[in-house]
């Protein structure tokens, strides 16, 4: 009997090739991240303007896949770290999963506070988490027992926050910066600012490092915005209150960004 074929049909593997050997679960640090307030952005702003956010997301999915990888192997001008070729990247939307081997440490944290701020700068807030335990995570084949935790406590982190579990991750070392810190609600959650823990001239830092003039910007705008929505206006205010905490780590270098946010 005849039988139609598509294209899919004709083009896709007839074997596991896509993943490679049979699946295994593998413990490793995973992290879910959301962009908040995407559905109202969808029918508010421009195709141009969410091209350029989502394309924040996006940038790490064309790094971390096999393609890219191969292209790269062949590259003899620069030298990849081993660990680079472990990392996996999947994104949908307006969310995206990254996961790490457990040596890979809190680079996981500083890629995804990377992530967070440079949303921020451009005007979004996002939540999410950060955990250890079983996945299987190969490009966007990705399901496990650390996906489901990840996404409750995104759900269950309610302010925009990457919550760190504590109790999933026990050891990691924090390689003397300030990865981690305690946000108003008394949460551990990845700071989206951490620097040396000594070192650094602090008005090139929040100028430079940060971009401060365009994360006040987009709290001063967000705050404004959301005034007729109680549960989006509470969110900005909580990233304002916490950034603000930051800031006052600072000192004088500080003052001038909690005026324009005061």
């Amino acid at each position: 009997m005849y039988m139609r074929q598509s294209i899919v049909d004709l083009l896709a593997p007839k074997d596991n090739s896509v993943t490679g050997d049979d699946p295994e679960y593998e413990e490793r640090y995973v992290a879910f991240v959301d962009i908040l307030g995407w559905k109202a952005a969808t029918l508010n702003c421009d195709p141009v303007t969410l091209h350029r956010v989502l394309t924040l997301i996006a940038a790490r999915a064309r790094i971390y896949n096999d393609n890219f990888r191969r292209e790269t192997k062949q590259r003899r001008d620069v030298i990849i770290p081993s660990l680079y070729w472990k990392v996996q990247y999947s994104f949908f939307s307006d969310c995206f999963v990254m996961s790490t081997p457990i040596d890979f440490g809190p680079r996981i944290l500083e890629a995804v506070g990377q992530i967070s701020l440079m949303l921020l700068q451009a005007g979004f807030l996002s939540r999410g988490a950060v955990v250890q335990a079983n996945i299987f995570h190969k490009e966007n084949f990705v399901y496990g027992a650390a996906l489901v935790t990840a996404v409750e406590l995104e759900k269950k982190a309610h302010y925009p926050r990457i919550l760190f579990d504590q109790d999933s991750i026990t050891e990691m070392p924090m390689w003397n910066k300030h990865f981690i810190i305690e946000d108003n609600q008394g949460a551990q959650i990845i700071n989206l600012f951490n620097v040396p823990v000594t070192g650094g001239d602090p008005t090139s830092l929040l100028a430079d490092t940060f971009g401060f003039s365009e994360i006040v910007n987009s709290l001063r705008v967000g705050l404004e915005s959301s005034r007729k929505n109680i549960n989006h206006h509470e969110k900005w205010c909580y990233m304002r209150d916490n950034v603000v905490r930051v800031l006052e780590t600072f000192g004088q270098a500080g003052r001038p960004y909690i005026v324009q946010l005061s």
